[in-house]
């Protein structure tokens, strides 16, 4: 028997026109999935984030009309989570949205919600919000994408294509500065120094396994990797670095910047 959920109906609604003849279809497996979700994860607070992804995840089929999706449907889910709920739950739910078809178990989702959520701790300015969970999303992307350690220009590459098709281009130039400058050893002082600044310092934060704080309050960032454990992350990154080491001896660390 379905578990309704009175939210997917509701936002289905709002696409009726859009999706036309093919909403019955949508529809049902937008409600499949959800029930499988809960069906598998049995939190409530993790309940409204599906029914919102189910919704949003193949969007972009009958809004943009095209089969690359992902970058229209992810605009849809940003636009109706910053109108609907001042952008809380973006970046998780548009990870969701983004790595759906990915063939491999995925290992980054709590990385990228322990930059985004240091991000905001550091830098409360809500016109910053949007960036961060953008960059958090797509800064080690290109692990994954293009199958490579030296992953700071695909990932740039898939941010660039992201922010092109979804919002015009707007913002590329500061977002990519923070995903190509997150491993810079020393400070930043450049353009765009504030986000820059804040996305580095969550990341060193987060890879030193809290060792290296820059001010952060200890027990809120032990608060965080409770919430978003490690599940293996730093791990696979030591795998991912070991086995590059033995290929590229003199250039373990490409991503690293002085």
């Amino acid at each position: 028997m379905r578990d309704h959920e009175p939210l997917i109906d509701e936002l289905l609604g709002r696409f009726k026109q859009e999706i036309g003849a093919d909403l019955e279809k949508y529809a049902n497996h937008v409600h499949r999935i959800f029930e499988t979700c809960v069906m598998r994860d049995t939190d409530p607070a993790n309940r409204h984030k599906y029914a919102i992804a189910a919704v949003f995840h193949d969007i972009g089929i009958w809004t943009a009309r095209t089969i690359d999706y992902l970058p229209p449907s992810i605009e849809q889910a940003e636009h109706y989570l910053n109108t609907a709920q001042g952008g809380a739950g973006v970046s998780e739910i548009t990870a969701m949205i983004y790595w759906h078809h990915k063939i491999r178990p995925y290992h980054g989702a709590f990385h990228v919600h322990r930059i985004f959520e240091t991000c905001v701790m550091r830098d409360t300015d809500p016109a910053n919000r949007h960036k961060y969970a953008i960059a958090a999303v797509f800064h080690d992307i290109g692990i994954w994408t293009a199958r490579t350690i030296d992953y700071l220009p695909p990932s740039i590459e898939q941010a660039e294509h992201y922010l092109n098709t979804a919002q015009g281009g707007a913002g590329v130039s500061e977002i990519t500065a923070m995903i190509y400058w997150h491993h810079k050893i020393r400070p930043y002082h450049g353009a765009f120094s504030v986000t820059v600044e804040t996305f580095r310092k969550a990341d060193w934060t987060d890879v030193s396994l809290g060792l290296l704080t820059f001010g952060a309050d200890p027990q809120m960032l032990r608060r965080l990797r409770r919430k978003f454990p490690n599940a293996g992350f730093h791990w696979f990154l030591i795998r991912k670095i070991s086995a590059n080491l033995l290929r590229h001896p003199l250039n373990p660390l490409p991503m690293f910047k002085s």
